[in-house]
């Protein structure tokens, strides 16, 4: 997960957060927790135009 995080940042998402082996109290209202693994990342806008070229470079599974 920290590799796809480091992948999102390059790709034009300089902000995007580190895993964490916590789930986020609350996401924010639209945004959304994964985890996997015991590791949890926080997306805080799935739908930024930015965040979906990077996510799709990396391979990152995104939700319809």
């Amino acid at each position: 997960m920290l590799r796809l995080a480091r992948c999102i940042r390059a790709h034009g998402v300089p902000g995007f957060p580190d895993p964490t082996t916590a789930p986020p109290a609350s996401p924010p209202s639209g945004g959304l927790a994964l985890g996997s693994g015991g590791m949890f990342l926080l997306v805080r806008d799935p739908q930024a135009p930015a965040f979906r070229r990077a996510a799709a470079a990396c391979h990152f599974p995104l939700p319809h």
